[in-house]
């Protein structure tokens, strides 16, 4: 039976790791190290990191977000809000395309 290694991070250390996280998910297991580091100057291997989250049900998989730029996001809003009111005249004028090409004919 193998005996088990002495523990770097303490209790407190571990709920610490889990607020961090929580407040901030896109915060990496490397960078949350380098701050304990620099916090409790301990010596932690972002392995460490990763195992105390996984334990406590924090996977790395990334979230799904928006690719759109803050600018450009109010400029859709802006767009949208001006538009909301028009009428259906309005929209069968319009003509509605995406970028991608069909062959129609074939």
């Amino acid at each position: 039976m193998r005996k088990s290694a002495k523990k770097i991070c303490t209790a407190y250390d571990e709920r610490w790791f889990l607020r961090k996280t929580e407040n901030n998910p896109e915060l990496g297991a490397t960078k949350l190290a380098a701050e304990i580091e620099n916090r409790v100057h301990k010596k932690v291997n972002s392995e460490t990191v990763r195992r105390v989250l996984r334990r406590n049900n924090f996977h790395g998989r990334g979230s799904k977000h928006s690719f759109i730029s803050q600018k450009n996001r109010n400029v859709r809003m802006e767009f949208a809000e001006n538009h909301l009111q028009k009428g259906s005249e309005f929209w069968k004028k319009v003509l509605f395309a995406d970028d991608n090409k069909y062959d129609v004919f074939g």
